[in-house]
């Protein structure tokens, strides 16, 4: 009489496969590295955008301000769980950014629709304030939804302004002899009001 064939020592027992017994509870790369892509996809168009906080030095000079945004977006994603990634960057300094200045000298920088005067002092000086254009890089991946340990301030209240908010804004602040074509919207808006002005379009919602 033959012998009973004995169990093979190695098939195995338990109703879960081996491969998903180890990869129980555990993240895919692939999957995460995915969803991590498309998070800064979405964050670097959203800071390009018309009213993004790199929309004047993209029209400037899209190629050199690409680089740029895309350094800042891999130094915030790395840094994502550091509660204060801009003071790493104190210590650090990007050579991407620090390359930026000199690529500055060898390119031309063409004027656009709203900044044909200097345009090349002009691109100069927005780098120069690429520091407190941070924060606006860490907004946009944490709206976007990467997850951090980022301490950063909300966007509690987004003021929308209208091109017949923008004209009227302008005209104040060219009658005032400090217009700064090169100087973002938000920012000029402040100084506006810092100027005791009122747009037309506030007065009448308020009536």
């Amino acid at each position: 009489m033959g012998q009973k064939q004995k169990p093979n020592a190695s098939s195995n027992t338990s109703t879960t496969p081996a491969s998903q017994q180890q990869g129980v509870n555990s993240p895919n790369p692939a999957s995460m590295q995915d969803t991590i892509n498309s998070i800064r996809g979405k964050a670097f168009e959203a800071l390009l955008a018309k009213d993004g906080a790199f929309s004047s030095m993209f029209a400037l000079n899209p190629i050199i301000t690409s680089d740029v945004v895309q350094c800042l977006l891999d130094f915030c994603i790395v840094n994502s769980d550091e509660a204060n990634p801009i003071d790493i960057m104190k210590n650090e300094p990007s050579r991407t950014v620090w390359n930026a200045f000199f690529q500055t000298y060898n390119v031309k920088i063409e004027g656009s629709e709203t900044n044909k005067k200097n345009p090349q002092q002009s691109y100069r000086n927005m780098l120069a304030s690429f520091p407190s254009k941070i924060k606006y890089v860490m907004l946009a991946l944490d709206e976007c939804g990467l997850k951090n340990s980022w301490i950063i301030p909300k966007n509690s209240k987004k003021q929308s302004l209208s091109e017949e908010d923008e004209k009227e804004i302008n005209s104040l602040l060219q009658k005032a002899g400090v217009f700064n074509p090169s100087m973002e919207l938000k920012d000029r808006f402040k100084v506006f009001k810092a100027l005791g002005g009122r747009l037309s379009s506030r007065k009448q919602a308020n009536k």
